[in-house]
């Protein structure tokens, strides 16, 4: 009865229990065994180095998983996933039905799936912050990129933003004046398209990650 209610506790947090979860290239791999109040037991490797046993508390684990650590795939399951999301930004550029035209290969597909909406990758970003040295949410700064150039902010506000050179410009909202840096990347990957908010003095603050 205890294990179904943690397996139930753990799926509401989003978190996959007895998963292996990979965070990128270069990043630890983990995996959730157990937990018994708001410490976990975990398996835990550094890149080239051997698995471990650590104690985790829960919140450090659901902020891994949103800064982009998920539970590793197939190369495949990320193109399928690449393929879903060019549909989605291409019916938001294009509300009306397109021709019919010749299937694409998958990889050709994600070529294109970046260069959506004048190079940024459309859809929700979802943003954190970094405090007392751990990452948290900043849902008050979460927005919506459109086509053509339009915005919307966590309470609905619409604005407008330029891209140029790398960079985003945000007017209106109170995301106006905002620059910030996008980095290209693939919806739910460990590689999302990120955008990270510039600070007056130039140093990088709190960044977004596109989740579609």
């Amino acid at each position: 009865m205890f294990a179904s209610l943690l397996l139930a506790l753990l799926a509401s947090q989003g978190i996959t229990y007895d998963a292996t979860y990979d965070c990128g290239p270069g990043y630890a791999t983990f995996t959730v065994r157990e937990c018994a109040g708001a410490v976990c037991d975990v398996s835990y490797a550094n890149p080239g180095q051997a698995t471990r046993r650590v104690r985790l508390n829960r919140s450090q684990i659901a902020t891994a998983i949103t800064r982009g650590c998920h539970p590793a795939k197939s190369a495949q399951a990320y193109r399928d996933e690449a393929v879903r999301y060019e549909a989605r930004a291409n019916a938001l550029l294009h509300p009306h039905p397109a021709a019919p035209v010749a299937p694409v290969a998958p990889a050709a597909r994600i070529a294109r799936v970046a260069p959506a909406g004048g190079g940024l990758v459309l859809g929700n970003y979802e943003c954190y912050t970094y405090s007392g040295g751990e990452l948290e949410s900043a849902m008050a700064l979460n927005f919506t990129l459109f086509g053509g150039g339009g915005f919307a902010d966590a309470s609905g506000h619409r604005g407008t933003y330029r891209y140029a050179g790398g960079m985003v410009t945000f007017a209106g909202t109170g995301l106006g004046g905002h620059r910030a840096k996008y980095t290209p990347g693939v919806p739910h990957s460990n590689n999302p398209p990120h955008i990270t908010f510039l600070q007056s003095n130039g140093d990088e603050g709190d960044s977004c990650d596109g989740v579609g």
